[in-house]
């Protein structure tokens, strides 16, 4: 008896042991992957995921590690663009002269320009489409990698545009491509990361739906 009493609370221990295990990492686990740090470097703001090593602090970025003295090192460009919706609710995309990735139209913001102005501007050179009276809803703002600049950060602003009707825009200045994408064939393009991190994961989830 007394050895199956031992043998019992031995079990128990093991046990006890185990379930702890289990759920230390459950709970480290989750952290990770829903815990997000937003940390600012020589004025740029980043969100993602801070990992720390044994002497060095790294930052996730674009399922990229980053050290922190490497996001110093980096340039930063600062532009305004437009999620611009159809009727359809589909959201028109633009390629770049030799680029592979599809991204909102926009550009960068000019010396005395605010962000209206800036984005204005930028859809009248690329697809000669006027906005200045049409709505335009502040959505947010995102820091990433760029995509077409090496060794570059953008900062985007992004402004929601919706028609009143379906157009067809052509592609002008330094456009090469002009397309619009729908919640079913989005994954069919190769997309930058400001769209990919930041604005496909609010149009799929219904909250540019008036």
């Amino acid at each position: 008896m007394f050895i199956i009493c031992n043998f019992i609370r031995a079990e128990r221990k093991q046990f006890a042991v185990c379930f702890l295990l289990v759920c230390s990492v459950s709970i480290i686990k989750y952290v990770f992957d829903h815990s997000f740090f937003t940390m600012r470097i020589g004025g740029i703001g980043f969100q993602g995921r801070l990992l720390i090593g044994r002497r060095m602090f790294f930052y996730m970025i674009n399922k990229r590690l980053v050290l922190c003295s490497e996001i110093k090192d980096m340039d930063k460009i600062v532009i305004c663009s437009a999620a611009l919706l159809n009727p359809e609710g589909d959201l028109l995309m633009v390629r770049k002269k030799g680029s592979s990735y599809f991204q909102l139209p926009g550009g960068k913001i000019g010396p005395g320009e605010n962000q209206e102005q800036t984005l204005v501007r930028e859809l009248k050179e690329e697809l000669q489409f006027d906005v200045s009276e049409m709505g335009m809803r502040f959505i947010g703002s995102h820091c990433t990698q760029a995509v077409n600049e090496l060794n570059t950060v953008v900062e985007g602003h992004i402004y929601l545009i919706n028609l009143a009707e379906r157009r067809a825009f052509a592609a002008y200045e330094e456009l090469e491509e002009v397309v619009w994408i729908s919640r079913q064939d989005w994954q069919s393009y190769r997309l930058a990361h400001l769209a990919s991190e930041f604005v496909i994961p609010k149009w799929l989830s219904g909250d540019f739906d008036e």
